[in-house]
C-alpha cells in the first residue's frame, strides 16, 4: 500500500537509508486480450474518479500508470494523469493508431514492455496490436 511505502520512507531518513521513489502501476486499466499475467478479475472499467482517488492517495508516489488507451474512459485519464505530471505508459493494449494519436495528444508518452502482452504487428493496421 502506498501507506506502508511512505512509512518505509520515513524510517530510514535520519540514517541515508534508500528509499522508494516513485510507484509505478501496471493496471488495472488493461486490455482483457492482452492482461498477459494481469489477473482478470483485477481489471477494471477505466473510472476518472477512481484514478482521482489513487493519486490521492498515492500522496505523491505514484509515477507511472500503465492503461489500454482504447478503453471508454482511458483518454480522460491520460489526462488527468498529465495534470498531476504522472507519466501514462500504454501497455497490454490492442490500441490502434488512432487511439494512440488520440491518447498522445492528451499526453500519453510511454510505453510498458514493447511488443509483450499485445498482438502482432501489421503495416496494414498500425497501433500496438
Amino acid at each position: 500500500s502506498f501507506e506502508s511505502i511512505k512509512n518505509f520512507n520515513k524510517s530510514g531518513k535520519d540514517l541515508l537509508l534508500p528509499k522508494v521513489l516513485g510507484v509505478h502501476i501496471e493496471g488495472n486499466y488493461l486490455s482483457e486480450k492482452y492482461k498477459g499475467a494481469q489477473i482478470l478479475k483485477y481489471l477494471r472499467k477505466p473510472d476518472v474518479n477512481e484514478c482521482r482517488e489513487i493519486i490521492k492517495r498515492s500522496g505523491g508516489l505514484l509515477k507511472i500508470m500503465t492503461l489500454a488507451p482504447e478503453l471508454e474512459g482511458c483518454l480522460e485519464i491520460v489526462e488527468l494523469l498529465s495534470s498531476y505530471g504522472i507519466i501514462s505508459s500504454v501497455g497490454h493494449s490492442d490500441a490502434s493508431i488512432e487511439d494512440l494519436d488520440l491518447a498522445i495528444n492528451k499526453g500519453l508518452s510511454h510505453v510498458t514492455h514493447a511488443f509483450n502482452a499485445m498482438g502482432e504487428m501489421r503495416f496494414s493496421e498500425p497501433g500496438v496490436r
